[in-house]
C-alpha cells in the first residue's frame, strides 16, 4: 500500500540568499551622483565666499592697528575701493562718503570724526574713538558692494 504522506517525495525548501548592499543598482548612483553634486557645489560656494571675502578680514585685522581717524578713513575709501566701481567711490568725501556709507544712526559721529581730520579742534574723546571703531567694523562686517 502507498502511502500519500511519504516524506520520499519531499524536496528541499530553496532559500535565496540574502540581498547584499552591493553591486548598487542604478537608482543608487543616481542618488550618489546627485548628492555629490550637491556636495561640491556646496563646497565651491563655501570657498568661492571665503576668497571674495579676504579683504574684510585683512580690513578688520588692519582696522585694529589703527589709531588715527585719518587712518581709519583711508582703510573705509580702501574697503570701498573693493567693492564698489572706482568712479563711485574716487570722488568721495565728507558727508558724501558718510551718505554712501549708509550708516543713518551713527552719521552725526562720522561727520565729525572726518571733520577732526582737517580741524583739530574736533577731536574725538575716547569713547567717541571707541564708538567710531565699532561702527566702522561693523561697516566692514556688512559691506556687499553695488548690486
Amino acid at each position: 500500500m502507498k502511502s500519500h504522506g511519504s516524506l520520499d517525495n519531499l524536496r528541499d525548501i530553496y532559500i535565496p540568499p540574502e540581498l547584499g548592499f552591493f553591486p548598487l543598482s542604478e537608482g543608487y548612483f543616481a542618488l550618489l551622483i546627485f548628492t555629490t553634486s550637491i556636495l561640491l557645489t556646496l563646497i565651491y560656494l563655501s570657498v568661492a565666499r571665503y576668497k571674495a571675502n579676504r579683504y574684510k578680514r585683512e580690513a578688520l585685522k588692519e582696522l585694529k592697528t589703527l589709531n588715527e581717524v585719518s587712518g581709519i578713513f583711508f582703510l573705509i575709501k580702501r574697503v570701498m575701493l573693493t567693492s564698489h566701481p572706482r568712479e563711485v567711490v574716487a570722488s568721495l568725501s565728507g558727508s558724501a562718503l558718510v551718505d554712501v556709507m549708509q550708516i543713518l544712526k551713527h552719521s552725526e559721529l562720522l561727520l565729525k570724526a572726518n571733520s577732526s581730520i582737517y580741524n583739530p579742534s574736533l577731536e574725538l574723546d575716547g569713547d567717541e574713538q571707541i564708538q567710531f571703531k565699532k561702527i566702522i567694523k561693523l561697516w566692514i562686517k556688512r559691506q556687499k558692494g553695488l548690486e
